[in-house]
């Protein structure tokens, strides 16, 4: 996941030559929810490759496509003299996000299902991924209401 997210990142400035951040970001932000949506599907007895390591390349190009202009648009507006704290605020912004995103993440899972076993972590696991899979929709639909938005008043 992570050699694909940065083989992508390092395509993105090319991106951004033919269309817009926002189209870039929402284009990763789907990306995202769709590996993620898939990787919610694997089941105990789901193969490697179709169940956990292609969803996995999915959500690493999605968050390739996303991280660059989510960035950009944290740091829009911010004079020079404040880029640096600006810069500052994003990755705590991103950080903090993380965090707690996780931290609701287990919660669900913890939730989700007693008993031990396979089965268990199948069923908490599913939970904590179709959590993340919603989160990541609801994150597509707000990127777009935001792109919208931002059209109709520049």
């Amino acid at each position: 996941m992570s050699v694909v997210n940065f083989a992508v990142a390092i395509l993105v400035p090319r991106l951004l030559r033919r269309v817009s951040a926002a189209q870039v970001m929402l284009a990763g932000v789907i990306l995202t929810a769709a590996g993620m949506w898939w990787l919610a599907q694997v089941q105990a007895d789901s193969s490697f490759l179709l169940g956990v390591a292609l969803p996995m390349v999915v959500i690493g190009a999605g968050q390739g496509l996303t991280f660059a202009p989510l960035t950009g648009f944290g740091l829009d507006g911010a004079i020079a003299s404040d880029a640096g704290a600006a810069s500052g605020l994003v990755n705590t912004a991103h950080q903090l996000g993380s965090s707690l995103g996780l931290a609701v993440l287990v919660a669900i899972s913890t939730a989700a299902a007693g008993g031990t076993g396979v089965a268990a972590v199948v069923t908490r696991t599913d939970a904590a991924l179709t959590a993340a899979t919603v989160l990541l929709v609801a994150g597509a639909v707000l990127a777009a209401v935001g792109t919208v938005r931002r059209r109709t008043t520049h």
